[in-house]
């Protein structure tokens, strides 16, 4: 059996009833992770980013001033409110919430491992992807 994983950033406030229906039709044995970022160092974050993959200049305080009064900044950094939907929508067993500060330490690594039923490669946590230099 062929297995996929889609990646969502951020689910909307409620996730729609049909969908729960349909995947609890197919039996899907989903498992949901959530990671959570600081959400002062996720603006940052996003900033960077920005100025990296667009090739922005100008001023890191204006820029962040324009993507924070965004409604997708609001959106990716009110974790209350995408815990609320996620435990509204799919059992606690079905859930890993987690913290991106600490998700290369090993033993958090093992935790996700474990809770996804895969077996952690040797050096799992040597690795950090799409980290951005901070200024």
């Amino acid at each position: 059996m062929t297995t996929s994983a889609t990646t969502y950033t951020t689910p909307r406030d409620t996730i729609d009833w049909r969908v729960r229906e349909v995947l609890h039709l197919i039996d899907a044995k989903l498992r949901v992770v959530f990671l959570m970022r600081d959400p002062f160092e996720r603006c940052w974050s996003a900033v960077r980013m920005e100025k990296r993959f667009k090739n922005l200049t100008g001023s890191d305080d204006a820029l962040l001033q324009r993507l924070y009064a965004s409604p997708g900044f609001e959106v990716r950094t009110r974790y209350d409110r995408t815990v609320r939907s996620l435990r509204a929508t799919f059992p606690e067993s079905a859930l890993y919430f987690g913290l991106y500060g600490t998700m290369h330490e090993e033993g958090e690594l093992r935790r996700l491992s474990d809770f996804l039923g895969v077996t952690l490669p040797s050096g799992a946590s040597d690795h950090r992807f799409n980290a951005s230099p901070k200024a």
